[in-house]
């Protein structure tokens, strides 16, 4: 099978993998940690914008005939951030003819520094409307399908489902108006 080359543009990555076939990996990484800006949302009139940032930490995979489990620490770096977060993730990789399909399910456990620094409330913010609200350690739950389909011609076309869950902790915060959603993705690539 030929190498395939893809640029994430989200993250910088370096890393090792171990053995011939592939079957375990190390990676280092830093990537984005997204906040938000509080302008034009009525629920957040009178916050302070929680700026993006960066977060710093190590990856590491395993996987074995079809199967993959991942398990991730990382922590935030640069002025605007705090806390820790790590994920576990398991996946199973189907192929059928030129199909690929990889459903998956995710977690990710977020300190309390890094939930109250993202969705907490201090004394100057609350609000009659909007309580006080100290972050608390929480775990978001993601469940996926990814599918890519690689015609002979050497494109492929590929696409991906998640459905997120926040956990209690960013549930309770009273700047959340919905704890759940959808992420859809779709693209087109070719292998060299």
């Amino acid at each position: 099978e030929g190498e395939r080359f893809f640029l994430d543009t989200s993250s910088l990555q370096a890393g090792l993998t171990l053995g011939k076939t592939k079957t375990a990996k190390f990676e280092l990484l830093v990537q984005p940690r997204y906040g938000f800006k509080s302008d034009g949302d009525p629920l957040l009139d009178g916050l302070d914008n929680r700026g993006s940032t960066a977060e710093a930490g190590f990856r590491t995979q395993w996987s074995r005939a079809g199967y993959t489990a991942q398990l991730g620490y990382y922590t935030g770096i640069g002025n605007n951030t705090e806390g820790q977060a790590i994920d576990l993730a398991f996946s199973y990789s189907y192929i059928h003819d030129s199909w690929l399909l990889v459903p998956s399910l995710e977690w990710r456990w977020e300190d309390r520094a890094l939930v109250h620094h993202l969705y907490g409330i201090n004394a100057m913010q609350a609000r009659t409307d909007r309580a006080l609200y100290n972050g608390k350690a929480t775990i978001i739950t993601s469940a996926g399908l990814t599918v890519l389909y690689e015609k002979p011609d050497a494109w492929l076309v590929f696409g991906s489902l998640v459905y997120q869950r926040a956990g209690d902790g960013i549930r309770s915060s009273p700047i959340v108006g919905r704890d759940d959603g959808f992420m859809v993705s779709a693209g087109v690539g070719w292998t060299l």
